[in-house]
């Protein structure tokens, strides 16, 4: 009966234990993306990929541009973006 006790102990410490050290953070990926549509495909030439897109407006992934009455009858390019500050682990 001892040992069986012993055993229920442990389980409980070690799902504690798991509980506490074992936490994870979480980053939203999907929210405060800038989108541009590219009507006159310049935006490879222009290196758009390189600096921040003009005229780009928040969206939320997924997204679809062509729901959007202005961009109905656009196909080509679109460009999204979204700068992500990943913390550094710490040991």
């Amino acid at each position: 009966m001892k040992i069986a006790k012993h055993k229920l102990l442990l389980i409980i410490l070690s799902v504690i234990y798991i509980n506490v050290y074992a936490q994870r953070d979480t980053i939203p990926v999907n929210i405060e993306w800038q989108f541009s549509i590219d009507k006159k495909a310049e935006g490879l030439a222009g290196k758009w990929f390189e600096g921040n897109l003009t005229n780009a407006r928040a969206v939320q992934l997924p997204h679809t541009w062509n729901v959007e009455e202005a961009d109905q009858n656009h196909y080509g390019w679109g460009w999204y973006q979204k700068k992500i500050d990943i913390p550094r682990l710490e040991k």
